[in-house]
């Protein structure tokens, strides 16, 4: 499954990270917001990291989070809502299938739902969230070493209503 074509007339302001190494965790100051679309990929080959992956809608005191998380040990993606803001929380898994020198994450994110696929559309996996609405910060992170985000590309997103 990929995303539908359409969604790309939806990007507004466009933001390009370059290759970035990860050693715990970074805070992407420039993207932030409600509805985003972030594609990031990183290395599966050159990384020491256990894990590895973005967490989106954060809060600036570190309270509210929702996380992508790719486990290497386990080869399987998670998305956390435990940190997600009001509602149920919980943790959904998946196996990524396949041998490959990379991973990529396609995150649709909005005001209440994460949409994300992976190595495109291998594997999907949607859920609800509902963050306060001022958390809208983007972050890398890495576990257990260091992670190498090979690109991310990032537009902030119209909404479809207006």
């Amino acid at each position: 499954m990929v995303p539908v074509e359409e969604l790309q007339k939806l990007r507004n302001e466009y933001i390009f990270v370059p290759e970035t190494n990860i050693s715990e965790k970074i805070t992407l100051q420039h993207i932030q917001g409600e509805c985003l679309e972030i594609i990031a990929e990183f290395s599966l080959n050159e990384r020491s990291a256990e894990k590895f992956g973005i967490h989106v809608r954060c809060s600036l005191d570190g309270q509210e989070k929702t996380s992508v998380i790719y486990d290497v040990k386990d080869g399987k993606i998670y998305v956390d809502r435990n940190y997600s803001g009001k509602g149920e929380g919980g943790i959904r898994t998946s196996v990524v299938h396949g041998n490959h020198d990379s991973i990529k994450l396609h995150l649709f994110i909005d005001r209440s739902s994460l949409e994300l696929f992976v190595n495109d559309g291998e594997t999907v996996m949607t859920t609800r969230i509902y963050p306060d609405p001022l958390s809208t910060s983007v972050e890398l992170f890495s576990e257990g070493g260091v992670a190498n985000l090979i690109k991310l590309d990032s537009w902030t997103l119209n909404d479809i209503w207006r």
